[in-house]
């Protein structure tokens, strides 16, 4: 498992007024290993969650890395710019570690290994309505089916660039009144034909 600032206490559940399950109490010799990450300055999610779940890791005998980065906001994400949403308090540089560090730790569960694209199936994107816009848009022919359907698109994008890590899908899903259910389908459709080119 690899875990960010996880939710794993019902009292969060209370708060947001959902039940969630205690996974503290299900830790046993059968839970899989894990990676942890959050940061001591969470505000929305308590390092306690954390460390409540690496004790109970550690009482079972699993293996686990845990990592408390001393402060943050919650929702960090890689801590990069580009990760940020524009926002300069989600650039963090001591949170960036994790991913290298969580690979390196993934190295130490299953030795050393190293992804070969081609045989991944890697070396492009799959294209449809899951696929990041800004991804899209570097392909010419879906550039020019995406402007045909949204000639407005390349004005938002400009407008705020953090939309172009998002899907179609993920914007309808947020933003209904923009990427209408119709804009949706012909989006669909029109990406399942520049995928057969």
């Amino acid at each position: 498992m690899i875990l960010g600032y996880p939710v794993i206490l019902q009292e969060f559940g209370e708060q947001v007024k959902k039940k969630f399950p205690m996974i503290v109490d299900a830790a046993d010799k059968n839970t899989p290993p894990a990676y942890i990450f959050t940061t001591s300055t969470d505000e929305l999610i308590p390092v306690g969650n954390s460390l409540c779940l690496a004790a109970a890791m550690d009482a079972a005998g699993v293996l686990f890395e845990l990592h408390v980065f001393s402060h943050g906001p919650h929702g960090l994400s890689l801590g990069k710019s580009h990760t940020s949403d524009g926002k300069e308090s989600m650039v963090n540089v001591s949170v960036q570690k994790w991913f290298g560090e969580c690979s390196e730790w993934l190295k130490t569960i299953w030795g050393d290994f190293e992804l070969n694209n081609d045989e991944l199936g890697m070396d492009r994107h799959s294209i449809g309505i899951q696929t990041p816009v800004s991804v899209l848009m570097e392909r010419a022919d879906c550039k020019t089916v995406l402007l045909e359907i949204l000639p407005q698109l390349e004005a938002m994008l400009e407008e705020n660039p953090s939309a172009g890590m998002y899907s179609f899908g993920i914007m309808h899903q947020f933003s209904p009144e923009i990427i209408t259910d119709e804009i949706l389908a012909e989006v669909e459709k029109r990406l399942a034909e520049c995928e057969q080119m």
